[in-house]
């Protein structure tokens, strides 16, 4: 999961010339190091906490339904607008 989220990220971010290097996950402070920064947030998100290290996520249940979600597409990385 973790990797596919990276990866994920990595690929929006050189595909929309956000950032020219890879970046490293900072699911702690996950809005004002990732969201602010690049201008990509997580959409589909499942779990019902906030985006977390999903290493965190305890139930099973939690887990694969992120992992469903990340695979049929229903959750991805997602450039934001200027408003947003």
């Amino acid at each position: 999961l973790c990797h596919g989220l990276m990866c994920g990220a990595d690929n929006i971010l050189q595909k929309n010339r956000l950032a020219s290097k890879k970046i490293k996950m900072n699911y702690e402070n996950y809005e004002k190091n990732i969201v602010e920064v690049y201008a990509v947030a997580i959409n589909g998100w499942t779990y019902e906490k906030s985006v977390c290290n999903p290493g965190k996520i305890g139930r099973r249940e939690h887990l694969i339904k992120l992992l469903d979600a990340l695979v049929k597409g229903e959750c991805s990385w997602v450039v934001l607008s200027d408003d947003e």
